[in-house]
């Protein structure tokens, strides 16, 4: 209702909403989507926690910024408010709660480093994010993987768990993650992001020397990537051309290796 731009208190006011979805449903089975307008743009965050950071930083230095910090904890707060209010209600064990993002950080607010770029584009700056999940009995406590998933793995992880038929007048891209869940292993499978658009605001995402210049203008232009293992290709559909990376040993895609590998880049 209404507008949140720009809004100091909307994570508050969000998470307000949801902590009462859960009273209100706590008697039957619930799906609980909170997508927080923090953290994004413009940048603001209430005046007493952005003061608490730049005393940090003014102590500690460092390269970060103040009232993205305040914005982050504002998320933060929020995800302990959700998690106290399952746990008030008895509703921790039977629950599965899942965090991540949307995108990379914003380069000029904040450091992605080492990866390269930021949102916008489709180095791992941009795409690569958090993701971590909560599934008592189910998911081992303390344990990680480094299989790549995708929010639209989410559409069938949940319909798996829930019993729910999937979509038949479409196709469905992702697949469920339950057995990443489970701790099994899965087949590795390729995973595709496709842009088609031209994003302004360079903000360090040199992405395509356009007509023999340098300037940093556009932080996303048309292309696709795909990851396959360790390997990830972009290919820039303005003039055709592809960049390939190995991950595995060059985190920061500053290596681009489609002359040295030519078949791999076609393959």
């Amino acid at each position: 209702k209404g507008s949140h731009y720009g809004d100091v208190d909307v994570a508050e006011q969000l998470t307000d909403a949801a902590v009462r979805f859960i009273e209100e449903n706590r008697e039957r089975p619930f799906f609980l989507y909170l997508a927080h307008w923090d953290v994004h743009t413009p940048i603001r965050a209430r005046r007493k926690v952005v003061a608490r950071y730049e005393a940090k930083l003014a102590k500690t230095g460092g390269d970060w910024n103040p009232t993205y910090a305040g914005m982050i904890e504002a998320v933060d707060t929020s995800v302990g408010r959700v998690r106290a209010a399952l746990a008030e209600h008895g509703l921790t064990d039977n629950t599965l709660v899942v965090f991540t993002s949307d995108n990379g950080g914003l380069p000029r607010v904040t450091n992605n480093a080492p990866l390269h770029g930021g949102k916008g584009s489709l180095f791992e700056g941009g795409i690569r994010v958090p993701m971590w999940a909560s599934w008592p009995g189910v998911i081992e406590p303390g344990t990680t993987t480094e299989e790549p998933v995708l929010s639209v793995d989410f559409l069938p992880t949940f319909a798996e768990i829930t019993g729910a038929p999937l979509p038949a007048n479409q196709p469905v891209d992702g697949r469920s993650i339950v057995p990443i869940l489970r701790g099994e292993a899965v087949d590795e499978r390729a995973v595709f992001w496709h842009f088609p658009l031209y994003l302004a605001g360079g903000e360090g995402n040199l992405v395509l020397p356009i007509s023999g210049t340098d300037r940093l203008y556009w932080r996303g232009v048309p292309a696709s990537a795909i990851r396959h293992g360790d390997w990830k290709l972009i290919h820039y559909f303005e003039d055709d051309s592809v960049k390939l990376f190995n991950l595995a040993d060059d985190l920061s895609e500053s290596r681009d290796l489609a002359t040295a590998e030519p078949e791999r880049a076609r393959a």
